[in-house]
This record gives structure tokens, sequence and C-alpha cells, in this order.
């Protein structure tokens, strides 16, 4: 894919879900490559993923950039928040349009659930319940050593089957990825069909 922007972009965003709160906390790094201080305005809103319904207020942050590289952070309330979980994996997406000068430069968009994960006094809390994990180990990375793997870890259509279909129908919720990080799409996957 080829990206398109101007002078300046945002490099990446996290999202920090705060349900109690039913907002989120966004933490936007925009990258500039501008020899002077552009004005830059960032304009954020959050949609349900799937539906496209907008279920937050258009956000306006003015910002000077006065260096290549500043993260900007945001609360974002939402209304009518969906939490995610294995059995109902509800997603939304922070969309962030950047202007610098007056100038539209770049979107951003960025998937996530409304979801808190806590470990307390040796119980795994999900959304302020305890869940029971159920799952196994993947060794991504060895399992890219092997020959025969071929094009499989980015056939999308393998994966789903692999990460998703076989452990669902095993009554797995859970996979934990060693040796190294797995492909993207992968986590991806486990967001939007519900494994954690």
């Amino acid at each position: 894919s080829l990206i398109v922007c101007g002078a300046v972009r945002v490099k990446r965003t996290q999202v920090i879900p705060l349900i109690d709160a039913m907002s989120i906390e966004a933490r936007i790094t925009i990258e500039s490559d501008w020899r002077s201080s552009p004005t830059v305005v960032l304009q954020t809103h959050v949609v349900e993923r799937e539906s496209r319904k907008r279920v937050s207020i258009v956000d306006r942050i003015d910002h000077l950039s006065t260096r290549s590289e500043e993260m900007i952070a945001t609360m974002i309330k939402l209304d009518g928040v969906k939490l995610w979980s294995p059995e109902h994996p509800f997603l939304y997406e922070l969309v962030v349009d950047v202007y610098a000068n007056g100038r539209y430069v770049d979107q951003h968009r960025t998937v996530f659930g409304m979801r808190e994960f806590r470990v307390v006094e040796g119980d795994f809390i999900l959304n302020g319940k305890k869940i029971f994990l159920r799952g196994s180990n993947i060794a991504f990375h060895r399992f890219l050593s092997d020959p025969q793997r071929r094009l499989l870890p980015w056939d999308l259509d393998w994966a789903k089957r692999v990460l998703i279909d076989i452990p669902k129908q095993n009554y797995f919720n859970v996979f934990r990825i060693h040796l190294g990080q797995a492909y993207n799409r992968w986590y991806d996957l486990a967001d939007q069909y519900g494994m954690l």
C-alpha cells in the first residue's frame, strides 16, 4: 500500500480504554518534516467499526508543532459503550484527521475494543469479571523457520482457521504468542473474532 500525506502525519496512535468512565485516552504521535513550526489541528471521533455509527463528538485539538515528533493526548467520551469479550468481540475505530496550516494533510484510523484486562490476586479479570483462560502457546517465529510453511502465515483464511475456527470449536479463548511477535494481522483476527 502507498500512503500519501502532507508534511505532517500521524505516526502512530495508542488507544487506552477506560471502561468505568465510558471513554478512551487517545495518545496520538504526530511526525513533521516542516522546517518551521506548523499550526496543527487534529480532529478526532470514534465510530462503531461495523455500522460506522458515530459514538463520540468531534474533538478539535489545536497544537503548534515545534519538534519533528510529538505525542498529543486527549480524552474522548463514548456514547452507549459496548464492551469487547470473546463472546461479543465488538470493535470501534478512532478516526484522526490532520490539518497543517489550514490544509487537510492526513487521516489515521485505529481499531480497538473497549476492554480492560488485569490480574488480581492470581485471578484473570476481563472488564471487571473473573475469566478462565483456556488455550495454548504459539511459537510464531519457530513456525517461520519451517521451510514447508510457504506463505501460510500471511494467508488470512488459513490463519483464521488455525487461530480462530479450530480453537473455538475446542472451547479455547486465548493464545500466548512467544518467541517474538506474531504477524499484526493475526492480532487483528483475534480482536475481530474474540480470541484473547
